[in-house]
């Protein structure tokens, strides 16, 4: 009986042992993936950390008109603003706007 014991707590004790391989041997494995994956992440993404991409349309609507100011504003919720006649007058060299008409925000 106690022959029988011993003889299963030694292969309880082998089969702990090539368990102990198999865990060590798949963390490496694991290790080896997440560096594979963060050199992919790298060639994918070439983007400096702390910089935002930029996206940006030049004078979206009416392509400037020769005026040197923002033209259309979108937000990312969807939100758009009416296009609204503004007319513009120049007074001591700057810019006026004088809105007669007001905008009416709207939602798609």
């Amino acid at each position: 009986m106690l022959s029988r014991v011993l003889k299963n707590q030694d292969k309880s004790e082998a089969n702990i042992k090539k368990l102990n391989n198999l865990v060590t041997s798949h963390s490496t494995s694991i290790k080896q993936l997440e560096s594979q994956l963060r050199q992919i992440i790298f060639v994918l993404n070439p983007r400096q950390n702390g910089t935002l991409p930029s996206n940006t349309v030049v004078n979206p609507r009416n392509e400037g008109g020769g005026v040197s100011h923002c033209l259309s504003i979108s937000t990312r919720s969807g939100k758009v603003l009416e296009e609204s006649k503004i007319p513009m007058y120049v007074v001591d060299e700057r810019l006026i706007a004088v809105e007669k008409t007001k905008r009416v925000m709207t939602k798609w």
